[in-house]
């Protein structure tokens, strides 16, 4: 579905990699890349406890803490110029911070190592996106979906792709099989009630709004999307 302006580069990988530090005990971490990015994911969770959007906290101390982590992350690409996981991280963080030109480079060299990457997929189609080019996108996703059908990120992206070019049926289509993959329903149900608005059924977008807010109460784009049916139908 649309893209948001900003998104966390925080995933499953974190906890991943913590878990394996941890059961690692004796390992040199200046040698390990996997742990040397453990760390650096724990400092930017501690600077986001702080701010919760940190790359935009205009807080100096803050500011510093928020730039000095891509600096070492790059340094650690550096030396690992091969390693998956941080590429996968510095395109995340990258597109978080607004920087596209990295964001793309970043996802560009992890997507040219062996093996399947959503997420570097994922930010590939979110910058083809905002650069206005849907086929380039549509294209991504296919290609990615190929690669790794039951990846719940790619089917949320070929839905939302699906409703920006107008193709609500393969947009429904997709957000039926991202419910199957086991996807967040709050974010379906809320999908689909955009997708209903835009082919004029407002009756069940509220329905699909309703059934988000029930999945997550502290949803606020149905929120707010409810208050703007209940305006135009008064």
């Amino acid at each position: 579905m649309p893209s948001p302006s900003r998104t966390t580069f925080v995933t499953l990988f974190f906890f991943l990699v913590v878990a394996s530090g941890c059961s690692s005990a004796g390992r040199d971490v200046r040698n390990d890349p996997d742990l040397r990015l453990a760390e650096l994911l724990e400092e930017w969770q501690d600077v986001r406890a702080i701010s919760p959007r940190a790359e935009a906290n205009v807080d100096p101390q803050i500011s510093r803490d928020v730039a000095a982590i891509p600096v070492e992350l790059d340094r650690l690409l550096l030396e690992y110029p091969n390693h998956s996981p941080s590429l996968e991280v510095a395109a995340e963080m990258a597109f978080a911070r607004g920087d596209w030109t990295r964001a793309e480079r970043y996802a560009t060299r992890r997507l040219a190592l062996p093996g399947a990457s959503p997420r570097a997929s994922v930010i590939q189609i979110q910058l083809a996106l905002k650069n206005g080019n849907r086929a380039l996108a549509r294209e991504l996703c296919d290609r990615a979906i190929r690669l790794r059908p039951d990846d719940v990120r790619l089917c949320e992206s070929s839905a939302g792709v699906a409703y920006l070019s107008g193709d609500y049926e393969l947009a429904t289509a997709e957000l039926s099989r991202c419910q199957r993959l086991g996807g967040d329903r709050a974010k379906i149900e809320y999908h689909r009630g955009l997708v209903a608005e835009a082919q004029g059924n407002m009756t069940l977008a509220r329905r699909h709004y309703d059934r988000c807010l029930e999945a997550n109460p502290e949803f606020a784009p149905a929120k707010v999307r409810q208050r703007a049916l209940r305006d135009h139908r008064n």
